[in-house]
């Protein structure tokens, strides 16, 4: 798409772009495919058959402009056909290796319980202690007694259960065997793999009672393969644990098991910083083609799964600060000199990068909260040699990898800013950070994680797939899924077909991040402001909460072909933008009512409304519908700015148009109106059908103005409405069928009991003007007044000129009686 994210926004398909995508193999210029003078869209390069070996693709775009993006890096492998070499853990390999598997130490057995959810604990635990008290537990095992509600869990069961141990348990020598296991399982894996085995298999079924003290790594070109067998985490004191971890591991994985926490055993009150960090499966650093597959993750005290950065070995060789030393201008491309005179560009001194001895490098703020850092994201990269003679420069991106050219020593970087003195503290840095690449959670039922499921933070290129989240989320970050905090170094992230259910809080949320692909999921979803360039599509939500910040951060999303079956809330920002997100879709359904909230940049287009409450959760926001169908839906446009364009409404209400709205080419059926305090609506080229406008009973005094609008009403008035809610009204050149009676009503005369507190409208005389307006028939005045209220001292101005019947006959105003001494009235003469 083009800056303006046309093609989304704006339905602008002209945009035309020439695109480049540059393979290497083992580093290696292999060749240059190209696109030219294509439209938004998506398009693919075919890169045909290829040997096996590592490659990298760097794929940029020009628009018709001449403005060139940044380039996606990414890299990939091709392998042939691999002979396994297979190795069965067998029952003297256990005993080589100290490798104690247990039998029956442990059950956990549902109590059932009355209600399925109750803050009052002690419900849950008298319940349980009877249950307890009533079960003998055997000599050396121990039974977890949690409380259920027809037949599933209750939530908080780590809090809402109880542990009772047989009188001949001995926790310091399972504790012993744990760490034996923990300790045999890491020497059989590091060995195996020393040996060349490249699937490792454990006994069928087995379970391993394994230690928090140290976490099993799994080496590169090594699968794991617990055929059915449970890795289970002896219970402890404390606030963090790894179970199984990939460390920098290139082409390993674990896969067909279990791995289960102690959920239940834990001493939670014992244990610091709330056992946050007592997790299941790691995945950290330089990890490439890595996965878990096929894995049952459950009864874990915190995080089921997570991957980023490793602790203390953050970066590969090289890293140079770029702060300070900006001089204005910018880099030539073509000759490497540097352009004074070029507004907001400020460009660095030479910095060396000879120690980046891994092709690549991001310039980006190190860690912490991160986010852009100056006023762009977009940078520019320009490189030079030893001899400080230019290479080449290139369009970056912040935190996106840049290709090292070969022979490069040094690196200048020309950024975006106000000023000098911004552009000196900027906290920019160069480095090449060490995250899974490529990796991937495939076919994980993530089950009852206390924290979260699933806790990703950097990364790239990272699946997620087929994978269930159940019962996870109960405290602490309270999310099934979170992607938080890699903040900006999440990329390309792909979330495929995964289903959650039985979640107590959030399911899907990303606080952060740069594109990621969300497709093919059932769940309820939740994208922060700062998620950059999102693509939502083909999903089954429930509920749905789409953040747009700023084009700054929030850039180019698109929200296609979803189902939303509970609400969706779209469009939620901090600050005033002209950005906007759009969604075009078929939203609620005949079923269940549905809950729309178009809030701040948000814009609903070409879309279908059904059974739906509409309104807006932001104050003083600006929401915009476009060419859309609204059928049975109740629009609250409380505190809301809106405009509304060529959509229509069918059985629909229309109330609270408290501020400034805007309807242009809409069509009404069967509909309501309802201006209450202080509106001021405007309605253009529109087309009422049994569909009135009648504000409430104690409305403010509004603003309302019509043109060009047609209306039919079966013998009833247009508008009714108490004097006191009028404040200009202004209907010019619209044609009325009110079946006899008159378009506008008086049906209260009194002075308003609620008037504005600043008292504004106290002493001005408010308006009702007629113009250029044709009846159907001249039978009725235009405007009637129902004397079933009693008179005022409401002041208020009436006018009409130019208005007619269909045959072209005149039509009174207002009947003479019904005139009051404070009112005053100016018409044409044939009026």
């Amino acid at each position: 798409t083009d800056w303006n994210n046309a093609k989304v926004r704006f339905g602008d398909d002209s945009h035309t772009f020439d695109i480049v995508l540059r393979l290497f193999s083992d580093m290696k210029a292999l060749r240059t495919l190209k696109m030219s003078g294509v439209a938004s869209g998506d398009h693919t390069f075919n890169l045909g058959r290829l040997a096996a070996g590592d490659y990298a693709v760097g794929v940029s775009c020009t628009d018709s402009e001449g403005r060139s993006s940044h380039t996606v890096w990414q890299e990939f492998r091709s392998v042939g056909v691999r002979e396994e070499n297979r190795r069965d853990v067998a029952a003297e390999d256990l005993a080589r290796y100290g490798l104690v598997p247990e039998k029956d130490r442990y059950a956990i057995v549902g109590v059932a319980v009355p209600h399925a959810e109750s803050k009052d604990h002690d419900v849950y635990l008298s319940a349980v202690k009877k249950a307890a008290a009533a079960v003998e537990v055997p000599a050396n095992g121990y039974v977890v007694f949690r409380p259920e509600f027809e037949g599933k869990p209750v939530v908080h069961g780590w809090k809402r259960s109880v542990v009772v141990y047989g009188k001949g348990y001995d926790k310091a020598a399972v504790a012993a065997e744990a760490l034996a296991n923990t300790a045999g399982l890491q020497k059989l894996v590091d060995e195996a793999a020393a040996e060349g085995v490249t699937r490792l298999v454990l006994p069928k079924g087995a379970v391993f009672r394994v230690s928090h003290t140290n976490a099993v790594s799994i080496p590169s070109n090594l699968t794991v393969d617990l055929n059915g067998a449970t890795l289970k985490l002896n219970g402890f004191t404390g606030g963090s644990s790894l179970m199984v971890v990939f460390k920098s591991a290139h082409d390993a994985h674990l896969v067909n098991g279990v791995v289960e926490g102690d959920y239940y055993e834990h001493d939670y009150a014992g244990s610091p910083n709330a056992s946050e960090w007592v997790s299941g499966v790691g995945m950290e650093g330089d990890c490439r083609y890595t996965t878990y597959e096929n894995l049952t993750i459950r009864n874990i005290t915190g995080y089921g799964g997570q991957n980023g950065i490793q602790s203390g070995n953050f970066t590969f060789p090289g890293r140079c600060h770029l702060n300070d030393g900006y001089e204005p201008g910018a880099i030539d491309p073509a000759t490497g000199a540097l352009v004074a005179g070029l507004p907001c560009q400020f460009t660095s001194p030479l910095r060396d990068i000879s120690a980046f001895t891994n092709h690549y490098l991001a310039v980006s703020k190190f860690l912490g909260y991160q986010g852009v850092r100056t006023k762009s994201w977009y940078y520019t990269a320009s490189f030079y040699d030893a001899d400080e003679t230019f290479i080449s420069s290139e369009v970056a991106f912040q935190y996106r990898i840049v290709r090292i050219p070969e022979r490069a020593k040094y690196l200048r970087v020309t950024i975006t800013e106000d000023s000098l003195e911004k552009a000196n503290s900027c906290e920019l840095t160069a480095q090449f950070f060490k995250i899974p690449v490529n990796c991937a959670f495939k076919k994980i039922r993530f089950e009852r994680c206390r924290a979260v499921g699933l806790a990703q933070s950097a990364m790239r290129n990272m699946l997620v797939e087929d994978c269930e989240f159940t019962a996870s989320g109960e405290s602490l970050a309270t999310c099934a899924y979170d992607a938080e905090d890699g903040w900006d170094m999440m990329q390309d992230v792909y979330i495929h077909r995964n289903r959650f259910f039985d979640n107590p809080r959030n399911e899907f949320l990303t606080c952060a991040g740069h594109n990621f692909i969300v497709e093919d999921n059932d769940c309820d979803i939740y994208l922060w402001g700062r998620t950059l360039s999102p693509c939502v599509r083909n999903n089954r939500f429930k509920s749905a909460g789409y953040y747009c910040d700023s084009r700054i951060r929030t850039m180019h999303g698109r929200y296609t072909d979803n189902t939303y079956s509970k609400a969706l809330t779209f469009g939620m920002g901090q600050k005033e933008s002209d950005w906007t997100m759009v969604i075009s879709a078929d939203l609620g359904n005949a079923d269940q009512r549905f809950s729309l909230r178009i809030a701040q940049h948000g814009v609903l287009r070409n879309s279908t409304v059904t059974n739906a409450d509409v309104g807006s959760t932001v104050d003083s926001a600006l929401g915009l519908i476009e060419s859309s169908r609204f059928t049975d839906c109740k629009l609250n446009l409380f505190q809301t700015p809106f405009t509304i364009r060529d959509s229509s409404f069918t059985q629909c209400s229309i109330g609270n148009l408290n501020r400034t709205n805007r309807f242009e080419r809409c069509s009404f059926t069967d509909t309501g109106l309802c201006p209450v305090v202080l509106s001021d609506t405007t309605i253009l080229e529109s087309a009422f059908t049994n569909s009135p406008i009648v504000p409430n009973w104690w409305s403010k005094p509004n603003k309302l103005t019509m043109k060009k609008c047609s209306v039919k009403m079966d013998d009833k008035s247009f508008i009714s409405t108490p004097v006191y809610s009028i404040d200009q009204f202004l209907i010019e050149d619209c044609a009325f069928d009110c079946g006899g009676k008159s378009p506008v009503t008086l049906c209260d005369l009194r002075q308003n009991g609620h008037s504005d507190p600043d008292k504004i409208y106290e002493n001005r005389p408010a308006t009702l003007t007629l113009a250029r307006c044709t009846v159907a028939s001249a039978n009725a005045p235009l405007i009637s007044v129902d004397r079933g209220q009693k008179d005022s001292e409401k002041p208020l101005a009436i006018a009409a000129a130019g208005n007619k019947a269909a045959d072209g006959s005149p039509v009174a105003i207002i009947n003479n009686e019904d005139i009051h001494t404070t009112w005053k009235v100016t018409a044409s003469a044939a009026e």
